[in-house]
């Protein structure tokens, strides 16, 4: 599988498109991807809208 996150967040599986679902998906995984193997705080993933 490979990972795009420069740009729009995008994924490839076998030189076919992964449905990442809607932009909080996105967003999450875009977040995950920017610091591999850390904690990412909510507020970070959330945009800083949590409870919304």
């Amino acid at each position: 599988m490979w990972l795009t996150v420069l740009g729009s967040v995008g994924a490839r599986s076998e030189g076919h498109a992964v449905d990442l679902g809607g932009a909080k998906q996105r967003r999450v995984l875009a977040a995950l991807l920017v610091e591999p193997g850390a904690a990412v705080p909510v507020p970070r993933v959330g945009g800083g809208r949590v409870g919304r």
